[in-house]
């Protein structure tokens, strides 16, 4: 008795040669990859793009759990419950550890395949360690200039195109009597100084009428880069 295989071999080469083209795609990926078994944590997958994240070679994460690699598993165990609740998480940030101690920041998502006949997650992989640097030394330069400024003993208000304040130092609030409360309740030039009018502070002068002559006046120097004076 024979039996024709044809069909059955050409399905089956057809699968072997797309899964090839997978793995070159993944392989050539510019983004990390992993898959890990959803139930073991182990790695089943990765690109050589995510062993140069890690610092390791593909052969020394294949077959580990990923779960050492959080720097707080907690963490990870928080966004697993997102996850579920979503059914995919996307652009999470995460502080991870590599096999060599070293800690760094990734960009990740999570999508949910079938790999090797059991459940996986597929994860990518961006890193971020560089940004995170600077952006924590952005946020030291921030710290020690809101220092200075709140120290001066110059009045500083600075703002926006809009007139909407976008820095100001307790001296500003000081020599205009203005409680640091309005300012933050407010945020726009035409509400402080609408405060400071109907408080009086410019006299007999229809406070509205004499507000819209100061604030154009603010506009057109803004305008044209000049100066205004306010006496």
């Amino acid at each position: 008795t024979y039996t024709d295989t044809t069909e059955r071999k050409k399905g089956e080469q057809e699968i072997q040669e797309s899964a090839k083209r997978l793995r070159t795609i993944l392989d050539s990926c510019p983004n990390g990859i992993d898959i890990t078994a959803i139930d073991s944590q182990e790695m089943l997958f990765c690109n050589p793009k995510l062993a140069e994240i890690m610092h390791a070679s593909q052969e020394d994460l294949l077959g580990h759990s990923i779960t050492p690699l959080w720097r707080d598993p907690a963490e990870r165990t928080r966004f697993w419950k997102k996850f579920q609740d979503q059914g995919y998480l996307y652009a999470e940030e995460a502080e991870q550890i590599r096999p060599d101690g070293s800690a760094f920041w990734v960009l990740f998502s999570w999508e949910q395949i079938e790999f090797a006949g059991q459940k996986a997650l597929i994860t990518w992989y961006h890193d971020i360690t560089e940004r995170k640097q600077a952006e924590a030394e952005l946020a030291q330069s921030t710290a020690k200039l809101n220092t200075a400024i709140t120290n001066m003993p110059s009045g500083i208000l600075v703002m926006d195109g809009d007139h909407n304040i976008v820095l100001y130092n307790n001296r500003y609030c000081q020599l205009f009597n203005v409680p640091p409360e309005v300012v933050e309740a407010n945020r726009n030039l035409y509400d402080v100084l609408l405060f400071q009018t109907d408080r009086g502070d410019y006299g007999d002068l229809d406070p509205r009428e004499y507000l819209n002559q100061l604030y154009d006046g603010l506009e057109k120097a803004a305008a044209t880069g000049s100066s205004y004076v306010v006496e």
